[in-house]
C-alpha cells in the first residue's frame, strides 16, 4: 500500500537517488582511472617523471613558491602532449589544491597564448616550456623598446601587420601579441596617430584593418 505521507515518500526518492549517485560516482572514478592508464601507456614515463619531480618540489617547501606553479603546471601539460590534461588531475598530481590550480588557469594561464582550452577544465600546451618563457623574457626586455625606439617604426611595424592581415584586420590584443607591445600603448597609439592615418578603418570594437 502506497504511503499517504509525503515525507516518507521524499525519504524514500532521496535514498533511491542517492543510491543512483554511488552508482554513478563509482563509475566516474573508473573513467578517471582509465584515463590516467591510457595517459600513462600513451607518455611514458616522461609524464610520470615530470609529475613526480614537481610534486616533490612542493613536498620539500611545504607549498610552491612563487612562479614556481607556472612551471609545474606548463610542464606537465607539455609531458601530457595533444591530449592535455584535466584542471583536477593536475591539482592532484602536483600535490597543490583544486581552486589554486583553476584560479592560475584563469590569471596567469590566460596571458599565455599557447595554452588552450580544448574542454571544460581541460587544457593543453601548444608547443614548449621553454617557447612560453622566450616569450616572457622577451616581453619584459627591451625588445619592446627597440621596436619603438626608431620614430615611425610603431607604426610601420601596425601598418605592415594590418596589411598581411589583410580585409579581415586584426584585434588589437592580436596586434599587441604578435608585435609583443602592451594592448594599452596599442589602443592610445590607434586613438592618437593612428586617427590621423585615413588608410586604417575601424571595422569593430577595438578591430582595425587597411
Amino acid at each position: 500500500m502506497k504511503s499517504s505521507n509525503p515525507r516518507i515518500s521524499l525519504y524514500k526518492e532521496a535514498m533511491s537517488l542517492e543510491t543512483k549517485r554511488a552508482i554513478l560516482q563509482h563509475q566516474l572514478d573508473e573513467v578517471h582511472k582509465r584515463l590516467n592508464s591510457i595517459r600513462s601507456k600513451l607518455f611514458g614515463q616522461e609524464l610520470k617523471s615530470t609529475i613526480t619531480k614537481t610534486a616533490q618540489r612542493i613536498s620539500a617547501g611545504g607549498r610552491a613558491i612563487k612562479g614556481t606553479l607556472k612551471t609545474q603546471i606548463l610542464e606537465a601539460l607539455e609531458a601530457a602532449g595533444k591530449a592535455g590534461m584535466q584542471v583536477r588531475d593536475l591539482a592532484e598530481n602536483l600535490g597543490a589544491k583544486l581552486p589554486n590550480v583553476h584560479a592560475w588557469f584563469q590569471s596567469v594561464g590566460k596571458k599565455i597564448p599557447t595554452l588552450k582550452k580544448i574542454g571544460r577544465g581541460h587544457y593543453r600546451l601548444h608547443g614548449s616550456v621553454e617557447k612560453v618563457n622566450q616569450t616572457a623574457k622577451t616581453k619584459k626586455t627591451g625588445t619592446k623598446g627597440k621596436q619603438r625606439g626608431k620614430r615611425g617604426a610603431l607604426a610601420a611595424n601596425i601598418l605592415k601587420a594590418l596589411e598581411d592581415a589583410g580585409s579581415p584586420g586584426l584585434k588589437v590584443q592580436d596586434l599587441a601579441d604578435s608585435l609583443n607591445i602592451p594592448p594599452k600603448n596599442l589602443f592610445i597609439w590607434f586613438s592618437t596617430t593612428g586617427k590621423k592615418n585615413k588608410t586604417i578603418k575601424k571595422v569593430g570594437e577595438a578591430h582595425y584593418r587597411v
